[in-house]
């Protein structure tokens, strides 16, 4: 082969890796901007909740309480750590806050979300779970009256 196409070959393949690296680094970003947003609104989300809870007579015990939960699969136990947004009480009955700022997902109808209250009801042994809809500016109490409290 000539030289010359050699060259040409050589200066495309590093321009292609180039702009191959320059491409990665603009997603990276992109990605984190990304993920700092949606934390910068969940968290917008989680004070606005507070204020709603505190207007409907709800005391905020702890932010982010971590809750271990003890499992057994197949004889083994392991344990799991879970983090519900709010721990509240009222008329002396503790319940479970979760914050939701979407649509789909401040719904009872999505599976995941009211597999996730059942979930806290039971590690937590509240009394309840309150789902807050931040964008519907409410609070819905919420028992599963087979689970123990």
């Amino acid at each position: 082969m000539e030289p010359r196409v050699v060259l040409l070959l050589l200066a495309a393949l590093l321009l292609s890796f180039v702009l191959f690296g320059l491409w990665r680094a603009l997603e990276r970003a992109w990605n984190t901007q990304s993920r700092r947003r949606v934390a910068r609104d969940a968290r917008r989300g989680e004070v606005t909740a507070a204020k709603l809870l505190r207007g409907l007579g709800y005391a905020i015990e702890a932010e982010q309480p971590a809750q271990a939960w003890l499992l057994e699969v197949e004889g083994e136990r392991f344990e799991i750590v879970l983090r519900a947004d709010y721990l509240v009480s009222k008329r002396g009955e503790r319940y479970v806050a979760e914050v939701k700022t979407g649509d789909l997902v401040a719904s009872l109808r999505h599976g995941p979300t009211r597999r996730q209250l059942l979930e806290y009801q039971l590690a937590y042994r509240a009394a309840g779970v309150l789902l807050v809809d931040v964008l519907g500016a409410s609070v819905v109490s919420v028992r599963f009256p087979g689970a123990a409290g």
